[in-house]
């Protein structure tokens, strides 16, 4: 559990309540080791630390980011973030992990070739889909064509657990469940 940030935990992202009323009934994370790519502020790091999580490693390709977030996750045990590029993060990574969060980060990454290298590093993953519209880099029209996507990477099971809405537009963000054996 973490010590001095337990009272303090604030989730910096504002859909971060309903994404985890959709990710919660779907994983046990205590003793868990958890990678999230694309870590941000670092809301599913820190949720990840006090639910008791064995290791929990962070990626995020912006400096700036990664020192708010190891700053804010200072005192949590086995949380180490990295800055380093996502898709390479994942190429040159052996570790195995139990559960992977992929949320928000797939239009500014090569899916495909994310998504692959993900399923190949986890158990588990919780992918979180911007459709076009929601963000300039968003290209993906809909449920259907993400689907087809996550079925094309080859993960074992792919299952649409439900949408949470974006603050500052008129979006919503679909979550995905997808296991890799």
């Amino acid at each position: 559990m973490a010590n001095k940030n337990d009272a303090q935990f604030v989730p910096v992202n504002k859909r971060d309540e309903a994404r985890w009323a959709l990710i919660e009934p779907h994983v046990e994370l205590h003793g868990k080791t958890i990678l999230d790519v694309g870590c941000g502020m670092g809301d599913v790091l820190m949720r990840c630390c006090l639910v008791g999580a064995k290791l929990v490693h962070g990626v995020d390709h912006d400096n700036m980011v990664v020192a708010a977030v190891t700053e804010r996750l200072a005192g949590c045990p086995g949380v180490s973030i990295f800055e380093h590029d996502v898709q390479q993060f994942l190429s040159r990574s052996r570790r195995k992990y139990d559960v992977g969060f992929c949320l928000s980060v797939l239009p500014y990454v090569s899916m495909e070739k994310v998504l692959d290298l993900l399923r190949r590093r986890v158990r588990m993953a919780f992918v979180e889909c911007q459709y076009q519209g929601d963000g300039p880099a968003a290209t993906v029209r809909d449920d259907e064509e993400m689907a087809s996507i996550l079925e094309a990477t080859k993960w074992a099971s792919v299952e649409r657990l439900g949408t949470v809405p974006v603050a500052i537009r008129r979006a919503e963000r679909t979550v995905w469940l997808c296991l890799s054996d």
